[in-house]
């Protein structure tokens, strides 16, 4: 249905502008239930959108859940597929960049390299890794301004951002005060059972047991550089009205994976809880996309060929 209407009401591709967080939870705006978020810029395209609050991502085989998530993103295929496709790379499969590309769009990746496959990721125009939000954030307006005009544009904006350890600058830092913000309602000093990654990387940057203070403090940072994120968001959202292209753009909020916060005593991804790893965010908004929220169950790697299919784009292999 959505796509049926950007066809009838669009005169040429709109723009897709996906924007992928690094470790933000299914709660980390406003507009989706954060508590002391402040996401003005996310929150003005949520409240117009689609919001998917049952998306997920498939799970993981490693520590670092990131990286399979946006492999399977990118492909467009589950977990041990999206495994093999990122090594073999078959010139005869999609990928996401590539099938843009093909359909006359031009695009950019900005954001982290290490988290996504180096092979896919050289398939877009141009591909570029400030190392911060705003550095992705100026890169993409570059973009914008300078591509060509007569060209729809596909943004991949996947900045570090909220990732530990939580970088903002100082004035997003000043906007927190640990003893402020609420603990989660599932707070817990220690995890109950050994679930296999008690002693991970995400799980040793605060000691045990888990105090109150020391989660309010980690909470403090995160919404902090949701904060900062989401000025840069903003930014980028501005430049795409100075050139005529946001009543033109659809928006792709998402993130690669959740993140635990003080829930049952953890802090990383390497879960399965609600809070945890697997559960994402998920918006989408723009031309043709109704304003509604749904339960339905839906997977991060439906967003290439969902996209495609919003773009009129037709697919010249199978994703999953």
């Amino acid at each position: 249905a959505c796509s049926a209407q950007i066809r009838a009401t669009v005169a040429h591709k709109p723009n897709i502008y996906l924007m992928l967080a690094d470790d933000l939870r299914p709660d980390g705006f406003g507009a989706l239930g954060g508590l002391v978020a402040k996401t003005p810029n996310f929150d003005a395209i949520i409240s117009q959108g689609c919001i998917f609050r049952k998306a997920y991502t498939m799970g993981a085989m490693i520590g670092a859940v990131c990286m399979p998530s946006r492999t399977m993103l990118l492909t467009g295929h589950s977990l041990f597929h999206a495994k093999n496709e990122a090594s073999t790379h078959d010139p005869a499969t999609h990928t996401f960049p590539r099938a843009m590309k093909e359909a006359g769009y031009a695009n950019i990746h900005a954001g982290k390299f290490g988290n996504s496959p180096k092979k896919i990721t050289e398939e877009f125009d141009r591909s570029v890794d400030p190392g911060h939000s705003e550095g992705v954030a100026d890169a993409v307006i570059d973009f914008i301004r300078t591509r060509p005009a007569e060209m729809p544009m596909f943004i991949y904006m996947a900045g570090p951002e909220p990732h530990d350890p939580q970088y903002a600058p100082d004035e997003f830092y000043a906007q927190y005060k640990p003893k402020d913000i609420p603990l989660p309602h599932a707070f817990a000093p220690y995890h109950p059972f050994d679930n296999g990654w008690l002693t991970g990387r995400d799980e040793m940057t605060l000691p045990f047991p888990r105090t109150p203070e020391s989660i309010r403090s980690k909470l403090a940072r995160y919404y902090a550089s949701v904060a900062y994120l989401d000025a840069q968001f903003g930014r980028v959202v501005q430049a795409l009205k100075d050139v005529g292209e946001y009543d033109n753009t659809i928006f792709v909020i998402a993130s690669d994976n959740g993140l635990s916060m003080g829930e049952h005593g953890l802090l990383g991804k390497q879960n399965l809880y609600e809070f945890g790893g697997m559960h994402v965010p998920l918006v989408f908004a723009g031309p043709g996309i109704p304003k509604a929220e749904t339960n339905a169950l839906t997977y991060l790697m439906d967003l290439f060929p969902t996209v495609c299919d919003l773009a009129g784009i037709d697919l010249k292999s199978n994703v999953e």
